[in-house]
């Protein structure tokens, strides 16, 4: 069964006095279209103010990195660092990984690539990343 919702008198007499509509019928209505689905099929969220692409990704920063930090484990902790790639002064693109850190028992920066699905793009912009910075990438799955 379609969800229904309840839609204004004046709004009801532009759809042939239907007192309810489907919501994409609602959506385009209001001009804002049909709700795209994500090609992988996950959920965008947000968390602390930032908008994570999974839930896997969300959960991996509230219950991993942000329990560290608390703890003293790690430290300069950035979601969504970006790294420009530069080759001969001409930049190539941005490489955003999901985070970065530096481990304080280690003494070692971290990037961190969490993932559900890989495809060779990703693979493409992790391996140019860790060709331009010398670091290797982490990928959680």
């Amino acid at each position: 069964m379609t969800e229904r919702v309840r839609i204004s008198p004046a709004l009801a007499a532009a759809y042939q006095g239907a007192g309810t509509l489907t919501v994409d019928e609602a959506r385009e209505a209001m001009g804002l279209g049909k709700i795209k689905r994500q090609k992988y099929g996950n959920v965008r969220c947000e968390l602390d103010g930032f908008w994570f692409d999974s839930k896997h990704e969300r959960d991996y920063y509230a219950g991993n990195l942000k329990l560290r930090v608390m703890a003293g484990e790690i430290s300069e902790l950035k979601v969504h660092p970006k790294f420009p790639i530069e080759i001969k002064g001409v930049k190539v693109c941005d490489v955003e990984m999901d985070f970065s850190y530096r481990d304080i028992s280690e003494a070692r920066y971290h990037l961190i690539d969490v993932k559900g699905r890989d495809n060779p793009l990703s693979r493409l912009k992790r391996k140019l990343l860790e060709a331009y910075t010398g670091l290797k990438v982490e990928i959680i799955r």
